[in-house]
């Protein structure tokens, strides 16, 4: 089994596990590790482990075979077992947790057994300690059990959870120079839209990003935008989970925003309308762009990601949206996750006593809140959750130039609490007429906020981008934003 865990953190060649999953295998395995929960039984494994730790707080990754094999080519032993090791099926996201919880379950047995032993001798005998003091009976056994017993807990969760983080120097330490190695995978999942992103700079695992706005003024249309430019521009995977909409609705969507990416523009051809596609009124000339180029390019970009859109068959609490997550990445590593919309989320708690619509909304809040911290056993993963605006907000925003309130939000005043970032955006008569949509943004726990500004929306296409960008003909963030927020491509 230590051979299965070493394998999972080691980037052979030919390997299919990304940098990104092999990271967080390691992290999870080094918490087991500090927590004292196993050891190594083999002097060639610790070895290999404490090469892989320094070599993970230098470089910010996972080092290769060929890395490890000139480190210890003078050490046959360790050479062996780096072969030995290669031959190992590879583990990943649940798989890995749970590998690594029967290792440490065997191990706390073993560690158990001597504990207990221990106790009955102290109980029974009595041991002198080294001030020369007999400890003997009861209370010495029982302090001694309760003592030793509390480490020997086995960590389902494998990330940390408490703890005097002023002990924790390195850990931080180690966190910054990850981040100074890989600063585009310090960012979070970025929108794609210029201005969001220079302050935000993303959503981040374990993030609950509420967007809102009032029926039909672009909730979804920017939601499927930002799992598009993840998956086309950033090769992320994303899950769309659709609650409202039928999900052939969502599916000709997401072809209608790809025919307006920007390098079928440089070839000639124009974005065609959603209705078009919806009703068979393309001409000869976009069919052909449409059949022969569009979706072939979309089906078999290797560059792109996964776009799982998931229409419940039935009514969803969190819970039942967790678990298909959860199920799913284990087939691919999922990177973001939209929920369309919170209203259609059915609540999971099992009480005897009446709830009101606002009581029940603010429990699925906390609920999609605990699924976006928990996910993939505490990784966390960034979760976008849409939310409707009542008409009263659209009333007061309409006399604040679209500007909306956090009061606009429907009945869940817990939605301001538990989101970490909350954005709008706002449609009218005359920004309709103009094409545009004014995007806000009423909170960002961990960092600064955004200005209101306008946004291009291509109606026919479902296309939302930066004014800014409309110049350079992009689809997503361009070369000049990311240098702005320091990623280099």
């Amino acid at each position: 089994m230590p051979k299965r865990l070493l394998r999972s953190v080691i980037n052979f060649t030919g390997g299919d596990i990304t940098s990104t999953r092999l990271n967080q295998n390691f992290e999870k395995l080094r918490l087991a590790l500090s927590n004292d929960t196993f050891v190594w039984t083999r002097p060639e494994d610790q070895l290999l482990y404490r090469f892989i730790e320094g070599f993970y707080g230098t470089y910010g990754d996972m080092p290769g075979d060929g890395v490890l094999l000139n480190q210890f080519s003078d050490n046959q032993d360790v050479i062996e077992r780096v072969k030995d090791i290669a031959q190992e099926p590879p583990f990943i996201a649940s798989d890995y947790s749970y590998l690594l919880t029967q290792l440490q379950a065997s191990y706390v047995n073993t560690k158990g057994m001597s504990v207990f032993q221990n106790a009955v001798t102290l109980l029974t005998q009595g041991v002198t300690n080294k001030e020369g003091v007999l400890l003997k009976g009861f209370e010495a056994a029982y302090q001694y059990f309760v003592q030793e017993g509390a480490k020997l807990t086995v960590d389902h969760a494998h990330v940390k959870t408490s703890g005097d983080v002023r002990e924790e120097g390195q850990i931080v330490l180690e966190e910054l120079r990850h981040a100074q190695l890989n600063k585009g995978n310090a960012l979070g999942v970025l929108t794609g839209i210029d201005e969001i992103d220079e302050a935000i700079k993303g959503a981040k695992r374990g993030d609950l990003w509420v967007h809102a706005a009032y029926p039909s003024e672009l909730k979804t249309n920017l939601s499927l935008n930002w799992c598009y430019n993840a998956i086309t521009r950033y090769k992320t995977h994303a899950v769309f989970f659709s609650l409202e909409m039928p999900r052939d609705q969502i599916r000709r969507s997401v072809y209608a925003l790809h025919t307006a990416h920007p390098k079928f523009g440089a070839m000639g051809y124009k974005p065609i309308s959603y209705d078009a596609i919806r009703y068979g009124t393309l001409t000869e000339e976009e069919l052909h762009f449409f059949e022969h180029i569009v979706i072939p390019d979309f089906e078999n970009n290797p560059d792109y990601g996964h776009f799982e859109v998931v229409k419940p068959a039935r009514d969803s609490t969190v819970q039942d949206i967790r678990t298909e997550l959860e199920r799913l990445n284990r087939e691919f590593e999922v990177g973001l996750t939209v929920l369309d919309h919170g209203q259609w989320i059915k609540s999971s708690k099992d009480t005897k006593a009446k709830l009101s619509y606002s009581e029940e909304l603010n429990m699925i809040v906390q609920d999609v809140k605990n699924m976006a911290t928990q996910f993939n056993h505490n990784q966390g993963v960034p979760v976008i959750l849409l939310w409707q605006i009542n008409r009263e907000g659209k009333a007061a925003a309409n006399k604040n130039d679209g500007v909306y309130e956090a009061s606009a939000l429907t009945y869940a005043n817990n939605l301001e609490k538990a989101a970490d970032v909350i954005t709008t955006t706002y449609l009218s008569p005359e920004l309709r007429e103009q094409r545009r949509t004014k995007i806000s943004c009423l909170k960002n726990r961990d960092g600064k906020w955004f200005d209101p500004f306008e946004a291009h929306v291509n109606f026919e296409a479902r296309k939302i981008m930066s004014l800014r960008q409309i110049d350079h003909n992009i689809v997503a963030v361009d070369e000049d934003l990311l240098k702005t927020i320091g990623v280099g491509l």
